[in-house]
């Protein structure tokens, strides 16, 4: 199993992908898979779902980091 190192910068975003998987959003936003499903089922952060696979917007992980950063 790799580790990758969780970084918050938007540079560290693909900038063509539209969605990030469960665990790619978690690592960003620097919570548990399971607290990210958790604010999913609350309405506070934006999924599709297909299936049981959840996807996360890039564009709104991109808008939490910037409006972290002011």
């Amino acid at each position: 199993m790799s580790t990758k190192s969780s970084s918050r910068a938007t540079s560290s975003i693909p900038p063509a992908a539209g969605f990030a998987t469960a665990v790619e959003a978690a690592e960003f936003l620097r919570v548990s898979k399971a607290m990210l499903h958790k604010l999913v089922c609350a309405g506070k952060v934006p999924a599709r779902r297909y299936g049981r696979v959840i996807r996360i917007p890039w564009a709104w992980l991109r808008d939490q980091a910037q409006a972290g950063a002011n």
